[in-house]
């Protein structure tokens, strides 16, 4: 796994993890704000991209992801904070902006792009269900952003030499 493959498998882990708890720890009315773990979570995952990827500020593929999660954080903190609206419930805010990120790497990065755009569909359709089908996906919204996002990074990750 090189340095590229490094940091997509974290992000894979990073959203496995971040959705994952945010589903099934939300429950509990003791649990704290789990954008707290999304910020650590984010800032690890900005950290290490940044450390492992060669030449990562010359990257577009690398500027996409720091807009996506940087501003997409702060927006999101702000909407928490009630300084801003949130249009959409978080997991439909964070189905769109995953699905944008991930047509934008299709597009940025060429030799990846099949897959990535496939993975922003992906993300798309999990977007649509969340936002306009709420009784289809119920409770489920991060279960399934930690599987159409954690899941195909995991398989690139692991993939990319």
């Amino acid at each position: 796994m090189n340095h590229f493959g490094k940091s997509i498998f974290l992000w894979g882990l990073i959203s496995l993890v971040g959705y994952g708890v945010y589903q099934f720890l939300l429950t509990d009315p003791n649990f704290p704000n789990p954008m707290i773990l999304w910020s650590v979570l984010t800032v690890i995952g900005v950290a290490a991209m940044l450390k492992w990827v060669p030449n990562a500020m010359k990257l577009d593929v690398v500027k996409v992801w720091l807009l996506i999660s940087v501003l997409g954080m702060v927006y999101h903190w702000l909407a928490v904070w009630k300084i801003v609206p949130l249009f959409f419930k978080a997991w439909g805010y964070w189905a769109l902006l995953m699905a944008i990120g991930f047509l934008a790497t299709g597009y940025t990065w060429k030799p990846r792009s099949k897959f990535y755009y496939g993975v922003g569909v992906l993300n798309a359709i999990a977007f649509v269900l969340i936002a306009f089908f709420p009784s289809v996906v119920g409770m489920y919204g991060s279960a399934l952003l930690a599987i159409v996002t954690g899941v195909p990074l995991l398989y690139d990750g692991w993939k990319t030499k």
